[in-house]
C-alpha cells in the first residue's frame, strides 16, 4: 500500500473518530531536531565492477541520523475523567541526509574520492497518548506520553566515482515512545493556540531490500540480467546453512535505523462540542 494512500485511510478515521465523540481536533506542524547520532548502518556494499570480473567493495562509515526535518499531524482526543484524558494522532515525517566520507582510490595511488551516501526516510506514524492537565484561566497545562507505531522506509543510494547503486528498503512496523509537555491557549471555547515540545525514539528495521538503479559513467544499467543475489537482499538474525547462489537473495545481518528526536510544534484546538 501507498504511503499517501494510508495516510488518507487513517486521517479519515481520525475524522470520524473525532465527529463521533463530539471531542476535539487538532492540526499540527512540527519541526525535529536530532537528539543523537549513529553509527551508520551497511545495509549493502557497493560493488564496482574493475574489469576481468573483479570488483571492488565499499561501504559507508562514521555516524549519521535520519531524525531531522519536518514533519504533519494530526490528532484527535479527549478528557475521559477530570484532568485526565486521551488522544490519537497520525503524523507524516520525512527526512533527506547525504553523508560523505573518504575512500580510497582502487588504483593505490594514494590518492582519495569521497563514497556519497543518500538517505531518504519516510514514516507514517501512529500516536496513542495518555496526557494530564491543568488548567489556570485562560491557559492549560498538559504533560503527555505516547507509543508510537510507524510504518516505515527507506530509500538508499551509494555513489563513488561516476557510479552509483540504489536500494529501497521495504516497509516495516517502527516502534518506539514520545513525551512532552504542551501549552494551550484560550482563544475562544471553540478554539485555542497549542505550543508542544518533546522527545521520541523509534526503530526502523527492514527485512529486505530491492535493487532500483544502477547508474554508470552518467547511464542507467538495464537490470534485466542482474544476479538475484545483486537484485535482493535478505535481512536476517542468523546466517545458518546459507547457500551462496547466484539465483539466490543474499543475506546480510540485520541493522536499523534509530530515530532519536526533540521536537517543537505549533498548532490549533478545536472543540467539537
Amino acid at each position: 500500500m501507498k504511503f499517501k494512500h494510508l495516510l488518507h485511510i487513517v486521517l479519515l478515521l481520525v475524522c470520524a473518530s473525532a465527529s463521533a465523540q463530539k471531542c476535539y481536533i487538532k492540526p499540527s506542524i512540527r519541526y525535529n531536531g536530532t537528539l543523537a547520532l549513529q553509527p551508520s548502518p551497511v545495509f549493502f556494499q557497493l560493488t564496482i565492477p574493475v574489469g576481468r570480473g573483479n570488483y571492488f567493495y565499499i561501504y559507508p562509515t562514521g555516524n549519521i541520523s535520519l531524525a531531522k526535518g519536518g514533519q504533519y499531524g494530526l490528532s484527535v482526543g479527549k478528557e475521559v475523567y477530570k484532568g485526565l484524558g486521551l488522544e490519537l494522532s497520525v503524523a507524516y515525517f520525512s527526512n533527506s541526509y547525504t553523508h560523505s566520507n573518504d575512500i580510497a582510490s582502487r588504483n593505490s595511488t594514494g590518492n582519495v574520492q569521497q563514497l556519497i551516501t543518500d538517505w531518504h526516510f519516510k514514516s507514517v506514524n501512529l500516536y496513542p497518548t495518555i496526557f494530564l492537565n491543568k488548567d489556570y484561566g485562560k491557559s492549560n497545562y498538559i504533560g503527555k506520553f505516547s507509543t508510537v507505531v510507524g510504518y516505515s522506509c527507506l530509500l538508499n543510494s551509494e555513489t563513488y566515482s561516476n557510479y552509483s547503486e540504489t536500494y529501497t528498503l521495504k516497509p516495516r512496523i517502527s516502534l518506539g515512545y514520545a513525551f512532552g509537555f504542551e501549552y494551550n491557549y484560550q482563544i475562544s471555547k471553540q478554539f485555542s493556540l497549542v505550543g508542544e515540545c518533546g522527545i521520541e525514539t523509534y526503530t526502523y528495521t527492514p527485512r529486505k531490500g530491492n535493487l532500483k538503479s544502477i547508474i554508470s559513467r552518467g547511464e542507467s544499467v538495464s537490470l534485466d540480467n542482474i544476479d538475484t543475489q545483486k537484485k535482493e537482499i535478505d535481512y536476517v538474525s542468523e546466517i545458518k546453512d546459507y547457500e551462496n547462489t547466484q539465483d539466490k537473495p543474499l543475506q546480510r545481518f540485520k541493522e536499523s535505523i534509530v530515530i532519536n528526536q526533540y521536537f517543537m510544534s505549533l498548532g490549533c484546538k478545536i472543540n467539537l462540542k
